[in-house]
């Protein structure tokens, strides 16, 4: 979002008083900005810091479970702030040392309950956290900037809050540099590679008619689910389009396989590469769960016809038991499994919205998973 700024002279004279105000039109010009600069330096603090305090729920409940409440808690509270916020009683400057007090409270109240994640689970930790939290503190700020803006003029329209706060604005994804910095520094990824820090349907589109590659790897795990827009058709036909003749692709997914976006994603990339062969890391359960938490790795060539895998030999373990156990594939899956259970439908660019519930249901799933692996405490204190 950008704004344009414009600058207009005037020829002296002497000040006109404004009826009722006793104050010339400079110096109401000059509080009307004086409000709007308050106004958004306490809308950009409590943004700031609801996103901290939401960004630090992440690695105690996963990414999708952390924010799954976080825009209907910000609505509800902007809501009530703006049709109460005259019933509260109290100065500008009283309500914005609220908003400091807030400021310093919530971490320690978020930390605090962190001890309780294991009880509380990743549908009401999230919740809980955000209602001790992230609402009051949105709460009084909508309150002090409504008071502030009242105060300074009543040209400025408390409900126009919502909109500053960015609620109603499209989500723009976008690559994290400060991944890949950590990667190259703490991780020894080497340096001989074009580092592209751009969003991957965006990079896709661009360079799909104009590069080509002979392996592509498509791993994408991020917060207990896929990302499903980087497995609609039209993103997997780009991936398609950059391989060369003989190229091979592996797509990742981990996720619930019981649950009906696993059976769109697996149905999609059939629909796109010709020859594809799925192995899951471990044995699939012999008898029917409810649950069905696995990593799956999807081979596709751009060729038809059958493929295998060569036997590896020990140079390809680079001396790690880990990879001698996991480079050769080993549980495949039949891909007929998921063409039996629900709907028969492909995932296609714009109509991701309906397995939104699934990935829901398959990152809380994954939180309890994660919480086998390594206790609790492990992850409360990261």
């Amino acid at each position: 979002m950008s704004s344009k700024r414009s600058v207009q002279k005037h020829e002296k004279s002497t000040p006109k008083r404004v009826e009722g105000s006793g104050r010339s039109p400079s110096a109401s010009t000059v509080g009307v900005l004086m409000s709007i600069q308050r106004s958004w330096f306490l809308i950009s603090l409590s943004l700031f810091a609801t996103t901290i305090l939401q960004s630090c729920l992440s690695p105690v409940y996963g990414n999708l479970a952390a924010y799954q409440y976080h825009k209907p808690l910000t609505l509800s509270a902007l809501t009530i702030s703006c049709l109460t916020y005259r019933t509260w009683k109290g100065p500008s400057r009283s309500w914005a040392q609220k908003v400091a007090v807030l400021l310093l409270t919530a971490p320690t109240l978020t930390f605090y309950l962190f001890r309780y994640s294991g009880y509380l689970g990743p549908s009401l930790g999230p919740l809980i956290t955000g209602i001790i939290t992230t609402f009051p503190l949105t709460v009084i700020t909508a309150v002090a900037t409504c008071k502030n803006s009242e105060l300074r003029s009543n040209e400025i329209p408390y409900a126009n809050i919502i909109q500053r706060y960015g609620v109603n604005a499209n989500t723009i994804s976008r690559i994290d540099s400060v991944v890949y910095n950590f990667a190259t520094r703490y991780f020894n990824l080497p340096s001989n590679h074009t580092a592209v820090i751009q969003d991957a349907t965006t990079f896709v589109d661009r360079v799909k008619k104009t590069k080509s590659y002979k392996y592509i790897i498509h791993d994408v795990f991020t917060g207990g689910a896929e990302p499903i827009d980087l497995f609609t058709q039209e993103f997997l036909q780009g991936l398609n389009a950059m391989l060369e003749p003989d190229g091979v692709i592996a797509i990742n997914y981990a996720g619930d396989l019981n649950l009906p976006t696993a059976a769109a994603v697996v149905r999609t990339v059939l629909s796109v590469f010709p020859s594809c062969r799925l192995f899951r890391e471990d044995v699939r359960p012999s008898e029917a769960t409810a649950t069905d938490f696995a990593n799956m790795v999807m081979f596709c060539r751009k060729a038809a016809g059958p493929f295998g895998f060569r036997h590896p030999t020990k140079a390809d373990f680079l001396g790690s038991q880990a990879r001698e156990y996991h480079l050769l594939p080993q549980h495949e899956v039949d891909p007929s499994l998921f063409m039996k259970v629900h709907s028969q439908d492909t995932i296609s660019k714009g109509k991701t919205r309906g397995f939104e519930t699934s990935q829901l249901e398959s990152a809380l799933g994954h939180w309890g998973v994660m919480r086998s692996v390594l206790p609790d405490a492990v992850w409360e204190n990261w």
